[in-house]
Order: C-alpha cells, then sequence, then structure tokens
C-alpha cells in the first residue's frame, strides 16, 4: 500500500520548473492572447495599442520570471557571493526590445504580432521610459548591471523608485513650461511590488550625546531624536543580460563561462575597466571557464595584458 503523501510533498509539485518556457510563434500568440483576455480584462473590441502593449510585456514577463525564479533558485542553493551596486539613478530606459533581444524572442514576437495584425515597432514605442535616471551617473549604472547579468553574476542594484522623472519640457508662447513626468500613471509591467517588505526610513532629526559626560567616545550614548519617519515599499525589477549560447543549452539560472564570452573578455578588457567591472570579477569568471573546459589559466597578474 502507497504511503499518502504529506502536504508538503503535495505542494512540491507547485513549481516553476514544470511550467514550459515560450519558445515559439504559437505559445506567444497563446500567450498574449490570456494576457489580453485574463489579466487586462478586455477583448479586441474594446483593446487599445496601450493595452496590446501592456499583453505583450506580460507575454515576455512571464518568460523573464521564470527565469529570474530559477536563478534565485540557484543562488539559494549554492550560495555564491553577492554584488550590491547602490545607485541614486539607474537610466534603464525601456525594456520590451532590450528583454526580447536578451531572451532571443525578438523575431518570433515580431512574427507572433504580424499574424495577428498588430506593428511591434509601434507597440514598442508605446512604453514610457522609466524615470528613473537622466544622466550619465544613471546610465553607467545601467550598463555595469546589464554586464553583470550578462557575466552570470549575483548581483542586484538598489536605487530609489522615483514616482515622477525630471520632467515634461513644453513651449508656450515662447517660454518653457516644466510639467511633471508622470511615467507610472499606466502602471510599469516590468516591476513586481513586495509590499511585506516595507520598512521604515528615518530623515531629518539630531543627535544627542549622553549627559554622563564620559571621557571616552566608545562610551558615550548617542541617540537620533526629533526623526521624520516614512515607510518605504519595495519594488523588483528584473533584468536579464544578454545570451551567447544557444537557447536549449542556456542555463539562466546557473553562472556560465562561453568561449564567446572569453573572447569578449579578452577583446574588450579595457572597455570593462572603463565601466567599472571589478578586475577580480573579471579574473574569477576567466577561472570558472578554465576549469569546466580544462585549460591552463594565466596567473590572475598576467590577465587582460
Amino acid at each position: 500500500m502507497a504511503t499518502p503523501l504529506t502536504d508538503f510533498d503535495k505542494r512540491k509539485q507547485i513549481s516553476v520548473r514544470g511550467i514550459a518556457e515560450l519558445g515559439d510563434v504559437v505559445e506567444l500568440k497563446k500567450s498574449f492572447n490570456r494576457h489580453l483576455h485574463f489579466t487586462l480584462v478586455k477583448d479586441r473590441n474594446v483593446a487599445t495599442p496601450r493595452d496590446y502593449y501592456f499583453a505583450l510585456a506580460h507575454t515576455i514577463r512571464d518568460h523573464l520570471v521564470g527565469r529570474w525564479i530559477r536563478t534565485q533558485q540557484y543562488y539559494y542553493e549554492k550560495d555564491p557571493k553577492r554584488i550590491y551596486y547602490l545607485s541614486l539613478e539607474f537610466y534603464m530606459g525601456r525594456t520590451l526590445q532590450n528583454t526580447m533581444v536578451n531572451l532571443g524572442l525578438e523575431n518570433a514576437s515580431d512574427e507572433a504580432m504580424y499574424q495577428l495584425g498588430l506593428d511591434i515597432e509601434e507597440l514598442e514605442e508605446i512604453e514610457e521610459d522609466a524615470g528613473l535616471g537622466n544622466g550619465g551617473l544613471g546610465r553607467l549604472a545601467a550598463c555595469f548591471l546589464d554586464s553583470l547579468a550578462t557575466l552570470g553574476l549575483a548581483a542586484y542594484g538598489y536605487g530609489i523608485r522615483y514616482e515622477f522623472g525630471i520632467f515634461n519640457q513644453k513651449i508656450h508662447n515662447g517660454w518653457q513650461v516644466e510639467e511633471a513626468d508622470d511615467w507610472l500613471r499606466y502602471g510599469n509591467p516590468w516591476e513586481k511590488a513586495r509590499p511585506e517588505y516595507m520598512l521604515p526610513v528615518h530623515f531629518y532629526g539630531r543627535v544627542e550625546h549622553s549627559a554622563d559626560d564620559n571621557k571616552w567616545v566608545d562610551t558615550q550614548v548617542s541617540i537620533w531624536i526629533s526623526v521624520q519617519c516614512y515607510c518605504m515599499d519595495e519594488y523588483v525589477l528584473l533584468l536579464y543580460g544578454l545570451t551567447y549560447e544557444e537557447k536549449e543549452n542556456n542555463r539562466a539560472s546557473k553562472p556560465h563561462s562561453t568561449p564567446a564570452t572569453l573572447q569578449w573578455l579578452e577583446e574588450n578588457y579595457e572597455i570593462a575597466e572603463g565601466v567599472c567591472i571589478p578586475r577580480s570579477a573579471l579574473y574569477m569568471h576567466y577561472l570558472d571557464f578554465c576549469e569546466k573546459n580544462d585549460t591552463q589559466p594565466v596567473n590572475a597578474a598576467s590577465f587582460g595584458k
């Protein structure tokens, strides 16, 4: 007689690994149709071009989320060292086209939209630029994260989710008028709110020291008082790096090297230094490649020369 399954064993059936990834035009069309009706609650009689954009974005996001979850599971099991990049700006630009290219879904998505009577370029133009940055600092941070994702490193960017971008410029009667860039007014399909991780953040106030007049600094007690407290919600924005291998050989959940990656490191080492990718991170990636391919690596001092 078979042993009854426990609730824990039953819950093992709830797994992202059992969900097939999008890979062809037929599946893309089915997912697009499903999101238009069940996520956006629209049909073709009332759907606007923006609705079609959101349906496509959610379709591509499904593919992205599956890989992201598997990657997090891999990090949990292997516990690699993690990189945390803090910046006031992340000038990410538009996400749809970049994600389709990096996932290898651009051609299939183009054909799927064509078969549905839609122009994918028109849908791409509907997307709002993420108002998370506007200058060189933000663009550098975005390129840095993109490179880390492509290298398969466990990296996280931390910044501020600005409700408004810098501003929209308009000219009235020959004078510049600035209007708020309300880039979130229609929502952002690429982010995931996580209200369960809400944290208090304190601003302003002053520091008072203990009145005991202690002689030594390390025995003094300092108190931060008269602060203003704000609750900060956490939002996750997923980013997928460029894949060099064929789809069936690619494992987004595992950092890996490829000959194309190694060639990129060798030919573009100076460029990598220019965007502040740590030399040590590049060298560790190179050692990983040599170990898997049974080749003798150069020493750290000679790497990149």
